[in-house]
């Protein structure tokens, strides 16, 4: 049993079926339903690498691009070095900075409108 299953407040396949329920809503854009299931599982396993990987995705495309970078720092924290997928999270990550920066340039024209 590694280090995060000890830590980990559910059983092996209570996690896995919260994961495939999490990865069916994404895929049908129920970003509210799956967001819900993944936060559960972020308290139930607080240093599981995979929940916040899929966590960064889904906060991407539900359009929260500020809780996506941190659930990327998560990820980034919890993944052992061997094991990180840094294209799949950079890519999440660079998405997610050009997504608050068009906000933010959107924030500063709007102001300078008025």
């Amino acid at each position: 049993m590694s280090e995060s299953e000890k830590k980990s407040h559910i059983s092996q396949e209570q996690r896995e079926w919260m994961l495939t329920q999490s990865y069916t809503r994404l895929m049908h854009r129920q970003y509210k339903d799956c967001l819900i299931l993944l936060r559960g599982l972020c308290a139930l396993c607080p240093e599981d690498a995979e929940v916040y990987s899929m966590m960064s995705y889904a906060c991407l495309e539900a359009g929260d691009p500020e809780e996506c970078l941190s659930m990327v720092d998560k990820y980034m924290q919890y993944a052992a070095p061997e094991k990180q997928n840094i294209k799949e999270i950079q890519w999440i990550r660079e998405r997610a900075q050009l997504r608050i920066n068009k906000k933010t340039q959107s924030d500063k024209k709007g102001e300078s409108a008025e």
